[in-house]
């Protein structure tokens, strides 16, 4: 008897809400999915070198066959970005005029250094980059004609050989230069030019 008659108020009710409108309200559909593309670049730099405006060697005496001083800082930054070879450089050296005795204003072979006696030595370097530098030569005293670059009219000073991405190197080159025993006296002066491609 209780069952029957909670069966039909059961019935009632469900009549009831169904002539008012109202009913179970069905699970919101989910949205449509939407991709959206993205795309930026990544702008490449320049590769540029730094070198010292002037360098003076000391110290030399009259009878010597070589002195040797540093050049100070050369640095080289690659904002390139490349991959692999393609962020690869090597600095040049050159020593396009003869060095002369600038006391003595004359051009004698004992008052001149060629620039065939003029080496280089790049010694290590210190700096940031996925990389390994390549020297040429040891620095300071330890630099001697038989590890230095003889200059001459071009010459690899120090290369860079690039994993990925940027690099930045500086280092302090040594300069070499042969002299004659019977150099004159006075004060010498010439140009060492280093570039980086």
């Amino acid at each position: 008897m209780q069952l029957t008659l909670r069966r039909a108020m059961i019935g009632l009710v469900a009549t009831a809400m169904a002539s008012a409108g109202i009913g179970v309200l069905a699970p919101a559909a989910h949205a449509a999915a939407g991709d959206t593309s993205v795309t930026f670049t990544i702008t490449s730099g320049a590769l540029s070198i730094s070198v010292p405006g002037s360098s003076s060697l000391t110290g030399i005496n009259t009878g010597a066959t070589s002195t040797f001083g540093s050049l100070g800082n050369t640095q080289v930054s690659d904002a390139r970005g490349g991959l692999g070879a393609a962020g690869n450089w090597t600095v040049s050296v050159t020593n396009p005029t003869t060095f002369h005795n600038t006391t003595t204003g004359g051009s004698t072979a004992d008052e001149t250094v060629p620039n065939t006696g003029v080496y280089y030595c790049s010694g290590t370097s210190n700096g940031s980059g996925l990389g390994v530098f390549v020297p040429t030569g040891l620095s300071g005293a330890l630099c001697t004609t038989l590890n230095a670059a003889q200059v001459g009219t071009g010459v690899t000073g120090a290369s860079w050989t690039n994993t990925a991405g940027n690099s930045s190197q500086t280092w302090n080159p040594t300069l070499l230069l042969s002299l004659r025993s019977s150099q004159v006296a006075g004060n010498y002066s010439g140009t060492v030019n280093q570039s980086v491609s």
